[in-house]
């Protein structure tokens, strides 16, 4: 949305003002915002093209060119973590379409910023920015815990892992620690979850994925940032250090601000849907939490919701998609180095 609005402008402006960039992501400095759309949009397109090229051969050989038409819708909707899918249920689907897919959502849900970054590394060109550090980080930690926690907690049931093969109970806790975060797809089946796989997802979906990326959330760097933030406070208090970067308490307040006042909104949302409906607590809460992250997954709370409890998930979707966006613009974290150090900025959800 952001950037076919920013094509927009620059195509009317000349592509205007790129402090905006600076003062957010700073690995994107030197870019105008029509130049730096451009090049989202070029990204974009050669993922969900090389995603298609990937998918499509299994998929036309059972359908032959209709495989073609669900490739690309299947790819656009991995990528841009939709969730969407034409080609039936995921716990049946053949091992190299759930690579892709995941593959996909993952990258989705990583930030063009990171990704340019990281690549430019790789490249030798730049150094990691902490923004990318942080997200490639969290990123790690949230697929690992949450596959052995998906596998330790749902190895035995029946209504989701117990009943599958050696191999596919390995790899669907993969799937299913990867979807919550937006992207959407239901790998196990979430009606199906115990308790404690329902709350594991729940934690997952209100995370999210990176910052400016197309997945929702609380955005893995907040969240991250702050635990960290309140690990060091515990053992020693004094300012945060993340390598060279010094992190001022004014940011991990505005963290701090963020990720209550998205909590407070799932909390109280779950509340009011609770109270109106004939729902259990806990399928309520993963309703809203689902709803606020923008990840579509249900417990069937909206199936059997009034109109006044849809709304209020929706007002919900609406706010924890747009929130995001707008409060990285408005309310982006400084961090700001001592005279010796680099000085540099990390967008927040």
């Amino acid at each position: 949305m952001i950037t076919f609005g920013v094509l927009a402008l620059g195509l009317l402006n000349g592509g205007a003002n790129s402090s905006l960039f600076r003062a957010d992501l700073p690995v994107l400095a030197g870019n105008t915002p029509l130049s730096l759309a451009l090049r989202v949009l070029a990204f974009a397109g050669s993922v969900q093209a090389l995603g298609v090229l990937a998918l499509a051969p299994g998929l036309m050989r059972d359908s032959g060119w209709a495989g073609l038409w669900h490739a690309v819708f299947q790819s656009g909707s991995a990528f841009n973590n939709a969730g969407f899918t034409i080609i039936g249920g995921v716990a049946g689907a053949p091992a190299a379409l759930l690579v892709v897919t995941a593959a996909l959502f993952v990258v989705g849900g990583l930030c063009f910023a990171a990704i340019s970054n990281l690549r430019g590394r790789i490249l030798g060109r730049d150094a990691l920015h902490l923004h990318t550090r942080v997200v490639l980080v969290g990123t790690a930690l949230l697929i690992v815990l949450g596959w052995a926690g998906f596998a330790l907690i749902e190895w035995s049931n029946p209504r989701t892992l117990g009943t599958h093969r050696e191999g596919a109970r390995a790899g669907l806790p993969l799937f299913q620690a990867l979807t919550p975060r937006t992207a959407g797809f239901d790998g196990v089946g979430v009606d199906g979850l115990t308790g404690g796989g329902q709350a594991l997802t729940i934690v997952l979906m209100l995370i999210g994925a990176g910052a400016t990326s197309t997945g929702g959330g609380l955005k893995v760097g907040t969240v991250l940032l702050l635990i960290v933030a309140i690990g060091i406070s515990a053992r020693r208090g004094g300012p945060l250090h993340a390598g060279k970067w010094r992190i001022p308490a004014q940011s991990l307040l505005r963290i701090a601000q963020l990720v209550g006042v998205a909590l407070v909104l799932v909390f109280v949302a779950t509340l009011v849907i609770w109270g109106l409906g004939d729902h259990t607590f806990a399928d309520t809460l993963f309703e809203a939490s689902s709803a606020f992250g923008t990840v579509g997954l249900t417990s069937g709370v909206t199936q059997a919701a009034s109109g006044t409890e849809r709304a209020i998930l929706c007002l919900l979707m609406f706010l924890g998609r747009i929130g995001p966006l707008t409060l990285a613009w408005l309310l982006a974290a400084r961090f700001i180095g001592p005279p010796d150090t680099d000085e540099t900025t990390l967008p927040v959800s």
